[in-house]
């Protein structure tokens, strides 16, 4: 843009001039100075016109620089979006409606981002218009080369998957036959869609069947050597696998031989197989043998690599019985400290151990008798030694048995020792009980003479026969019992006593026999009870407290039993009568 010069206007005071006539060059000289003005104002004009237009201008350019940069962005940011979603389609049908869609978006979207309905300059929306167009087309572009190798991409892996799963059959025995068919049919159908091109299908169906063919190969070396072999001697397979088919020949020949060696194996085998063992030594021999080896088209080396086989066989089969035997013995041995016995293994077991490993069924049965008869020696001697030791045992007990008998017999309370419970516990044994139960018996005052003289005065005399009246005999048991029981409780309390023989005759003449023959049962019955009330003060204490238990149980109950059975009566009736609780 020219630079305008700055015009500085000067003012003056102008000064008081004559009158001064104009002549024609005046007017010559005034008229072109106005002229001059009239020029310059014109040219000023012009400048500021052009300045207008130099901004006008460069604001469009802005506004289309600015719109060139919101295109370029959105373009990146829409490509980047169509890669993430179009690579996450599932199939070529969701890729496809995708695509589609995202064309048919992409120029309405661009259009509001920009706002180009608002766009006021004819120019800039002229420029927008071609720019939309543009980014859309470029974007067109783009999508269809990369829709195109997804699409790609969705065939291969379909193509790859059929060829897959033809793979997973043939190598699970499926017919190899059927499976190339299949996907060479498959191949060609993409082809029919236009997936992929006639090139790229014959391309595709060569690799697949050789993938195919090799799997169904591999299938049958491991699981039909033989077919293998014949399959590849005859070039079944040669127009599939071309260059390949000499490596499968040099496996053909190795594995024929392998199986030329598995089949005389088997024979030589089953040819020494016995009950529950093969003779591998005898085997060795056979198949070593010149005959063996005509009759079955082998060379040496093969016969010895079989040779090998058998003596490998030979070690496996003795290890395997050996493992057997132990997993039997092993247990029992854990359950006895250590120790076998020979019949811990049945007869056929050992007669196998015998054939398969004969020295380790001999080291076997020495170690079963070295550890039998070192038992036998430990066992007598451990015999020995408890003997012995019961021995000892058994003369302390009878030590302690006879002393604690002494301790018994020599104690203050001996008539009130419970002699059961003594032999219960082991405190004397049973020959001590019996001396110290007849002593006891014979120390009881009870069993003295004189006190079974008084009571079978009572029990069997006639004193209180002829007291009682006849009919009533109920009574007469029930005062012989009462009586009875007076005379055991006096002679209880009176055990110490010297004089007692004396002192019983004169209770018994004091408070039983005489008041009895007189006049007790002749009386009211309240002066027989009250006779019998001194009676008993003259016994003493009642003796149930001093006497053993047992020995007050035993007595007292079979009086009452005798009593209730004799007299028709109950056992509770009796203790009613005596005042018994």
């Amino acid at each position: 843009m020219p630079r305008i010069p700055v015009y500085t206007r000067k003012e003056s005071v102008p000064g008081v001039g004559g009158n001064v006539p104009m002549n024609n060059s005046g007017l010559a000289a005034a008229k072109e100075m106005g002229n001059a003005v009239q020029g310059f104002t014109n040219e000023f004009a012009d400048l500021v016109t052009k300045q207008a237009e130099d901004l006008r201008q460069r604001d469009i350019a802005i506004e289309k620089v600015n719109l060139s940069n919101m295109a370029r962005e959105y373009s990146i940011e829409q490509q980047a979006n169509y890669d993430t979603n179009a690579n996450a389609t599932k199939s070529v049908l969701e890729l496809d409606d995708y695509s589609t869609q995202s064309k048919k978006q992409f120029n309405d979207n661009f259009r509001k981002a920009i706002g180009i309905e608002n766009i006021k300059h004819p120019e800039v929306r002229i420029y927008a218009e071609e720019l939309s167009g543009r980014i859309h087309g470029e974007f067109i572009g783009y999508t269809a080369k990369k829709q195109a190798e997804i699409r790609t991409a969705f065939t291969d892996k379909a193509i790859g998957d059929g060829v897959r799963i033809s793979i997973e059959s043939v190598m699970s025995g499926g017919d190899v036959n059927a499976n190339l068919k299949y996907t060479e049919d498959m191949i060609k159908e993409f082809n029919k869609k236009g997936s992929i091109n006639v090139d790229q299908a014959t391309d595709a169906t060569i690799k697949a069947q050789q993938e195919i063919v090799k799997a169904h190969l591999e299938y049958l070396a491991i699981n039909n050597k033989k077919q293998f072999v014949q399959d590849i001697e005859t070039g079944k397979w040669n127009h599939i696998l071309g260059r390949e088919s000499k490596e499968y020949q040099k496996q053909a020949k190795i594995l024929n031989d392998e199986q030329k060696e598995t089949d005389a194996l088997d024979v030589v085998t089953k040819a020494h197989a016995k009950e529950g063992y093969i003779d591998y030594v005898g085997a060795v021999s056979t198949v070593l043998s010149p005959d063996f080896i005509k009759r079955h088209e082998l060379t040496m080396n093969q016969a010895q690599n079989i040779a090998s086989s058998l003596n490998a066989l030979d070690k496996a089969q003795s290890q395997s019985a050996i493992d057997e035997v132990n997993q039997t013995l092993v247990p029992l041995a854990l359950q006895r400290n250590g120790l076998n016995k020979q019949s811990d293994l049945t007869p056929a077991q050992w007669i196998k151990l015998n054939k398969v490993a004969p020295e380790y069924s001999a080291k076997l049965q020495d170690a079963i008798r070295r550890e039998r008869d070192y038992q036998e020696r430990a066992n007598r001697a451990e015999a020995r030694d408890r003997r012995a030791e019961l021995r000892d045992i058994e003369r302390d007990r009878k030590q302690r048995q006879t002393d604690n008998e002494t301790t018994l017999m020599l104690s203050s309370d001996f008539v009130d020792k419970n002699l059961d419970e003594e032999l219960a516990t082991g405190n004397i044994g049973k020959t001590e009980y019996n001396r110290l139960k007849t002593l006891q018996k014979q120390m009881d005052p009870i069993n003295r003479d004189s006190v079974k003289e008084a009571l079978k005065q009572i029990n069997t005399g006639t004193a209180l026969k002829k007291a009682v009246k006849e009919s009533d005999a109920s009574q007469l048991a029930i005062w012989r019992m009462k009586y009875g029981e007076l005379i055991k409780t006096w002679a209880v309390n009176n055990a110490n006593d010297p004089n007692f023989d004396v002192k019983l005759t004169e209770f018994m003449e004091s408070h039983v026999l005489s008041p009895l023959v007189t006049d007790l049962f002749m009386s009211r019955s309240e002066e027989q009870k009250q006779k019998y009330f001194n009676a008993r003060a003259a016994a003493g204490p009642g003796r149930q407290t001093n006497q053993p238990v047992q020995n007050k149980q035993t007595y007292t109950q079979a009086d009452l039993e005798f009593t209730a059975k004799k007299h028709n009566m109950t056992v509770d009736q009796v203790k009613q009568k005596l005042g018994i609780k």
